[in-house]
């Protein structure tokens, strides 16, 4: 599971959406997507964050999710 549009500065939000969801039983992607102004833009200009914003947070965010699908998946194959 991955959290998604979480307050960039509010880490007990995270942390307490975290423990809410490993209550359940769920695997939480070590990695969170933040509300960034660049998701918007980029989605306004039919881009993705890293497309709009190469160097910006929310490209970092994408780029660091799609390394840790990418050893999730490879590991199941």
């Amino acid at each position: 599971m991955v959290l998604n549009a979480v307050p960039p500065s509010a880490s007990h939000i995270l942390a307490d959406a975290r423990a809410a969801v490993a209550v359940h039983g769920l695997e939480v992607a070590p990695v969170s997507l933040r509300q960034r102004a660049a998701y918007v833009h980029a989605l306004t200009a039919g881009q993705t964050a890293q497309e709009y914003e190469p160097q910006g947070k929310a490209a970092e965010e994408m780029t660091k999710l799609y390394r840790w699908l990418r050893r999730i998946l490879q590991a199941l194959s």
